[in-house]
């Protein structure tokens, strides 16, 4: 395969694991937040991981490309810090989110 077509696959890929919990994160959001685009975070998400691990790299198999690929998401979701998350990670953001959901909710 081109490197076109890899990039192509991997990026059906990304949009088929991740859309799912771009809907099930809408369908739990209040009315005010429904009007984030599901669309915009797939693609910062994916410039990102194109600008940091794909460009001008070539992988000799599909299976050695979305190792790669997993292994970059596992960094940007558990340890890259985010400015608009107040310098904290997804996970993190989340995490403690969810705890003061729950904080105020008892």
């Amino acid at each position: 395969m081109s490197n076109k077509e890899i990039h192509r696959c991997l990026k059906r890929y990304i949009v088929r694991e991740l859309y799912p919990l771009f809907l099930t994160d809408l369908a739990d959001s209040t009315p005010v937040s429904l009007h984030r685009s599901v669309n915009a975070p797939a693609e910062r998400l994916w410039g990102s991981l194109k600008v940091a691990r794909l460009h001008g790299r070539h992988f000799a198999t599909r299976r050695a490309a979305m190792d790669e690929i997993v292994d970059w998401l596992g960094f940007y979701n558990s340890r890259r810090l985010h400015s608009t998350l107040d310098y904290a990670s997804p996970m993190t953001f989340e995490q403690n989110w969810r705890a003061a959901q729950q904080g105020e909710a008892a």
